[in-house]
């Protein structure tokens, strides 16, 4: 996660960076955070692959609503869903299992 991350200069810059050398691109888009939308806009046109997670209630904007979501009650069912996803990904080949080492799953 950038804000818990020693760099030095602009953020956006940082998130670029981040999105660009990503494997996948995970969204959390509950509460529509036009920021978020705006990383996830970036990542697909870096083609950047890209998980959208969404909280059941919430709704996808428009720009977003056709493309494949987690949709989750809790962050624990979130943390479940999300792991069955990753290892669909490395079954797939469309991940590696060497990424799954990476994953930052801390709570903030």
């Amino acid at each position: 996660m950038i804000g818990e991350q020693a760099y030095t200069g602009e953020v956006l810059h940082r998130i670029k960076e981040q999105i660009e050398s990503a494997e996948l691109v995970v969204a959390l888009l509950t509460d529509a955070n036009p920021n978020v939308y705006l990383e996830v806009g970036y990542a697909r046109g870096r083609d950047r692959p890209t998980l959208l997670c969404i909280q059941a209630g919430d709704e996808l904007k428009f720009d977003v609503a056709g493309h494949r979501a987690i949709e989750y009650a809790d962050i624990t069912d979130l943390e479940e869903r999300f792991a069955a996803f990753l290892e669909e990904l490395c079954r797939s080949g469309d991940i590696s299992t060497g990424s799954l080492e990476s994953v930052d799953t801390r709570r903030s």
